[in-house]
């Protein structure tokens, strides 16, 4: 699609990034526009692949395997696969229920997305598979572990509980042992305590208001305790087609790459919905407690970035103001935790302390090449995930320069979010 002679009708201003290296310095780069007509989005055949499954999408296997396993024990027990008495047969169901795709996170599973129709589903699929590749890997489970088994204590820092009038909490992240980074006996249990939230947290796109920098919000159901994350529609339109990627970028030349922008815009689907999935978790395990913890020897209690970090070294954003889903001018990496990030009541978020006195005075941000963006969707790259665990799946920074650290406070320009009948907490 050419690019148009004038600036889209919401066109997204330069940032720090575009502007130190102009969007045709960017471009000429490899951050910008890349060649993309040969990527396989479907991961079917991949999924498939056991060469690469055992270490790469180690959940998903051990859901597929367990199932497996005791579907043919309950064959042998009773003589009938279908047997409704089959204890056995009711266990296999807890590890991948009937009608659901073992390769995709039972949380994320199509049934647990509201209003959700068959071309929906099939455009946003692609992040739904690698979202639920991030959430399956061995390397991620410290993060959830550390939350689920106990390891959060009360915050003892009195004049900063006083401050706000909360009792903060704070965590360390727990090891899993792991052998070459197999799934063993701990593995398995955080694997089936998250498991077990299939029925415990509903998806949703809506129209929403939020501040640059946030694209979803997780609350509280009470009425149903359930957690709900609501992702801007923002997504669904432009993966759908429903929204033009070029109504966000500016008229530059050679201009905005529509599938190369689309794939960006996959990306940071599936990035949010991990983000927001380290929220739904913490809503799930404390029901009545919902002011995130913070890591311990961190300053800002925000989950989702922690869990961003933990993955990527860094917060993933588009590059330009106000960040956008459409991604028109690529991918940046910020210093986490500086980022901007301030004291926000809506979504409590707190600083303990001033970032200049944490080390974080200055921030830096590189711009990400599209060879990563399209790597994620690439047999190599899971494979060498694999093998190398999670420094391969960090993207590579070349370029890049530090600033001095500066609150963000533009917004987005949105229109409220619906009232819901059941109280929400927003983070």
């Amino acid at each position: 699609m050419p690019q148009p002679k004038k600036d889209g009708a919401n066109a997204v201003d330069h940032d720090h990034v575009s502007k130190s290296f102009t969007l045709k310095g960017l471009n000429d780069s490899g951050y910008i526009n890349a060649d993309v007509s040969q990527l396989d989005l479907d991961y079917t055949d991949f999924a498939q692949d056991t060469k690469a499954n055992g270490k790469v999408r180690a959940g998903g296997i051990l859901r597929k395997s367990k199932r497996d396993d005791l579907t043919t024990r309950a064959r042998k027990d009773k003589g009938e696969y279908d047997d409704p008495d089959s204890k056995l047969l009711e266990e296999a169901q807890i590890w991948v229920e009937d009608g659901e795709v073992w390769y995709i996170h039972p949380v994320l599973q199509r049934d647990h997305w509201n209003h959700m129709s068959n071309d929906d589903w099939n455009s946003i699929r692609p992040s739904i598979e690698l979202a639920s590749r991030i959430l399956d890997m061995v390397e991620i489970l410290p993060f959830f572990y550390g939350l689920i088994a106990g390891s959060v204590y009360d915050l003892k820092d009195s004049a900063h509980n006083q401050a706000h009038n909360i009792i903060f909490q704070e965590w360390e992240m727990k090891e899993v042992p792991t052998v070459l980074r197999a799934v063993g006996q701990e593995a398995e249990s955080v694997f089936l305590y998250m498991v077990g939230l299939r029925g415990s947290v509903e998806w949703e796109f809506s129209h929403i208001a939020l501040s640059d920098r946030r694209f979803a919000q997780t609350g509280w159901l009470s009425k149903s305790k359930k957690a709900l994350v609501e992702i801007n529609e923002d997504f669904l339109d432009i993966l759908s087609g429903r929204q033009q990627v070029h109504d966000y970028s500016m008229s530059w030349e050679p201009g905005t790459d529509v599938e190369s922008a689309r794939l960006r815009t996959q990306v940071a689907l599936a990035i949010t919905i991990v983000h927001e999935f380290a929220h739904a978790i913490w809503f799930c395990i404390n029901k009545k407690y919902k002011v995130d913890p913070y890591l311990r020897g961190h300053f800002i209690n925000e989950l989702g970035f922690e869990l961003e970090h933990m993955l990527f070294s860094g917060l993933i954003m588009p590059i330009g103001t106000p960040a956008v889903e459409a991604a028109p001018y690529g991918f940046k990496i910020d210093r986490f935790p500086e980022a901007g990030i301030r004291d926000d009541e809506e979504t409590r978020v707190f600083s303990r302390e001033p970032p200049s006195d944490s080390g974080c005075k200055t921030g830096w941000s590189h711009p990400v090449s599209m060879k990563w963006v399209s790597s994620l969707f690439t047999v190599d790259k899971w494979e060498e995930v694999a093998r190398l665990g999670l420094s391969a799946l960090k993207p590579q920074r070349k370029t890049g320069f530090s600033h001095d650290y500066r609150i963000r406070k533009k917004k987005r320009p949105r229109s409220p979010s619906p009232t819901s009948p059941s109280k929400k907490v927003k983070i």
